[in-house]
């Protein structure tokens, strides 16, 4: 196993995962792979195309609730299979709504001083959100 540093690195172990069966893989969480240390950001790899998304980081305490990369992966599959195809314009959307739905699920946990994801107050703007982020298609070398 070999140390991600960065986004191009994520993107190729991501084409890796690829080659070996899965025609779409989800990199929930870049951590410190990631462009920027101030927000939260993902990857979404096939093997033709990848997209990069990010949102601001929620400050939830000393507590992380657990569940969100649960949440992604239900809203993500929920996305894909809602789609007639797997176009690259569906998998754009796809990622981008996951990500305002699970930040808008976040922002009313955070608003409750809660542990716990708050889905059932969240249920509403997670299905339409509010906030939009848009996921850019990252053009890699080779």
């Amino acid at each position: 196993m070999r140390e991600i540093k960065d986004v191009e690195q994520a993107i190729s172990a991501a084409r890796l995962l690829c080659e070996k069966g899965p025609e779409i893989v989800l990199v929930k969480h870049l951590s410190r792979a990631g462009y920027r240390k101030d927000n939260f950001e993902m990857l979404l790899v096939t093997k033709e195309n990848s997209w990069h998304i990010s949102r601001p980081l929620i400050d939830t305490g000393e507590r992380q609730p657990v569940g969100i990369g649960d949440l992604t992966s239900g809203l993500f599959l929920v996305n894909l299979l809602k789609s007639p195809s797997l176009t690259n314009s569906a998998l754009q959307a796809a990622l981008e709504h996951v990500t305002a739905g699970v930040y808008e699920v976040m922002l009313e946990t955070q608003k409750r001083g809660e542990f716990e994801l708050q889905l059932v107050a969240a249920q509403d703007k997670m299905v339409t959100p509010t906030y939009k982020f848009r996921a850019v298609q990252i053009k890699t070398k080779g």
